[in-house]
């Protein structure tokens, strides 16, 4: 068990306050440092839209107009 120093008390605060998720980490010591990764992925799994906006790459192999390949759209 660790104690929060000053700044990381208020850090704390302010994420309670806002709803906000809050972690302490040291790079010195590594500490909770692989727990914030694993801690990130799983909220941004939640958070990933069902159809995201972006590119949809094709692997048909097919070229169109010019040679260029038809493996983009969107």
């Amino acid at each position: 068990v660790f104690s929060l120093n000053e700044c990381g008390q208020e850090a704390l605060e302010y994420a309670e306050r806002n709803g906000l998720f809050f972690l302490e980490t040291s790079a010195k010591t590594a500490q909770n440092v692989g727990e914030l990764f694993y801690e990130l992925a799983e909220r941004l799994v939640k958070v990933r839209p069902n159809h995201p906006a972006g590119m949809v790459l094709h692997n048909d192999g097919q070229r169109g107009v010019r040679g260029r390949w038809f493996c983009c759209s969107g």
